[in-house]
């Protein structure tokens, strides 16, 4: 037995629906608008997986180190990872920067020191993270961009490491 069910929502759509005894069939008929599409349908079946290639050169990832920091230090943006040991106040400035990167500074703490970023380095809560302030400590700081330094969002990584 064949049962029919019709709903109309709004005078916009009617749905039919044929069921028991045959496969379900589901009609919608819309009038008046187009809707937003539907979700992407699942992937279709991937083929097979090709041999393996020769092994690439092992990589490292090596720091630029900054010693006896203190005044202008400027960060080039060719490199993503930056050891600054701080001896005195410095103030952080970039060049090179690509369109989009992202960096790593762990600022090493030889005695308390200011630290001051340009005003185009946006922190979490517009606050700028308080330095560690015992002699050892390091301060890791993450920062990205994805307009060439204009903006910079930083965010502290981990601060008062030993």
């Amino acid at each position: 037995m064949t049962s029919l069910v019709e709903i109309q929502i709004g005078g916009q759509f009617t749905l039919e629906l044929i069921s028991p005894g045959s496969p379900q069939v589901i009609e919608l008929v819309t009038s008046g608008f187009a809707g937003s599409p539907g979700p992407a349908g699942p992937a279709g079946i991937s083929g097979p997986v090709g041999p393996v290639g020769p092994a690439g050169p092992a990589g490292t990832a090596t720091a630029t180190n900054i010693l006896n920091a203190t005044g202008i230090v400027t960060l080039n943006c060719t490199n993503h990872m930056f050891k600054v040991t701080q001896t005195g106040p410095i103030t952080f400035s970039f060049s090179n920067v690509p369109a989009a990167t992202v960096i790593t500074i762990i600022v090493v703490r030889t005695g308390v020191f200011a630290e001051t970023w340009p005003s185009n380095v946006i922190w979490q809560d517009q606050i700028v993270p308080a330095a560690s302030a015992i002699n050892g400590l390091m301060d890791i700081y993450t920062l990205m961009t994805v307009d060439a330094g204009v903006p910079w969002i930083a965010a502290p990584f981990a601060l008062g490491v030993s």
